[in-house]
């Protein structure tokens, strides 16, 4: 449930989390009452912390275009595969950017999560086949 998964966002938000920070961010930035300007405090904050993907949406904020944001998991299976395609093709570009200027751990996790969402998008398009 949507509001659930918001009230559970908004709570690991306020103690700091990152990844609820920007997942908030992408609720308020996507949901049915959209607060840009909260979703961009949210991201801010989370990409002061080192949360790349917050830093990749401040910019897509910044530019006018947020939609490429991958949403929380309780809303990934309302998004279209070809919107999961370009989430998954920016997080590829991000991850290789980042390899390139400092390997470590945070690369790790954005292979690994890369590698899930271009699983996801290959079982959706054998679906939609």
């Amino acid at each position: 449930d949507a509001a659930e998964a918001k009230d559970w966002y908004e709570k690991s938000a306020s103690q700091g989390n990152l990844d609820a920070q920007f997942n908030l961010a992408v609720v308020l930035l996507t949901g049915a009452a959209p607060d840009r300007p909260r979703a961009q405090r949210l991201a801010t904050a989370a990409a002061a912390g080192g949360h790349a993907k917050a830093e990749a949406l401040l910019e897509a904020i910044a530019n006018g275009d947020a939609a490429w944001a991958t949403p929380p998991e309780s809303e990934a299976t309302r998004v279209q595969p070809q919107q999961r395609f370009a989430t998954a093709l920016l997080d590829a570009q991000m991850l290789l950017q980042d390899l390139a200027s400092s390997p470590g751990p945070r690369a790790k996790v954005f292979v690994q999560d890369l590698l899930r969402q271009l699983e996801d998008l290959q079982t959706d398009f054998r679906r939609c086949k």
